[in-house]
């Protein structure tokens, strides 16, 4: 399951990570780097993955049918 870190204050995206774990430690560093270790308007997304995409494609499409 990807992850994502996003920060709105900047408009800055970290890459995908794997674990929420790996966004977090992007989130510190751009905390560090960017915001001199404030707290901005930020998050942490959960992206699905194209397995998941398909899957809901595949059931709109069964559901539609009915």
């Amino acid at each position: 399951m990807p992850y994502r870190y996003r920060c709105h204050a900047c408009a800055a995206d970290g890459r995908r990570h794997g674990s929420r774990a790996d966004a977090k430690t992007d989130r510190a560093e751009h905390r560090d780097r960017a915001h001199h270790g404030l707290t901005p308007d930020d998050e942490i997304l959960h992206e699905p993955g194209l397995l998941a995409v398909g899957a809901r494609w595949m059931l709109a499409r069964l559901a539609a049918r009915r």
